[in-house]
């Protein structure tokens, strides 16, 4: 299963490719510096590899007890191995032993979103983990972080 990117995330990756498109245009139709010119031609090809990246492989895929964040180098983390899972300023953290992977909930699309929050909150943590917050000692499986406001 895969849960996707927003729209907004995958149009600005877009109109960043084209912005710089168009600025590369114009250096390289007015200035007898190259070298800008092309450097902007590079940024956009970069912009739009990153688009169709992204609209090709989506933000995360859920196989099984698995879940593999998609990136250039991706990230796989076995839910087996997941010891705490928390909500911090809306993106879940979850954290095995050796390592921790922070889901970015403000770049997936909100019916994902939707999917991705019941999946984890039917997930069962080990015995041997240990609640950090009341949420997780009733069994909901998630637990959140309260923020301290400093003034």
């Amino acid at each position: 299963m895969k849960i996707y990117y927003s729209k907004k995330r995958l149009r600005t990756n877009h109109i960043h490719s084209i912005i710089c498109f168009l600025f590369a245009i114009a250096w390289l139709a007015s200035n007898d510096s190259r070298w800008v010119g092309v450097g902007w031609l590079m940024l956009s090809g970069l912009y739009v590899a990153s688009y169709f990246f992204e609209r090709h492989n989506q933000y995360l895929t859920l196989q099984g007890r698995s879940i593999s964040k998609n990136r250039l180098l991706s990230k796989t983390i076995n839910l087996d191995e997941v010891r705490d899972i928390e909500r911090f300023e809306g993106d879940y953290i979850l954290k095995t032993e050796t390592s921790e992977m922070k889901i970015d909930t403000r770049i997936i699309a909100p019916d994902s979103l939707k999917v991705l929050d019941m999946w984890l909150s039917g997930m069962e943590l080990p015995s041997k983990a240990t609640p950090s917050t009341p949420a997780s000692r009733m069994g909901l499986g998630v637990s959140s972080r309260k923020v301290r406001a400093t003034t």
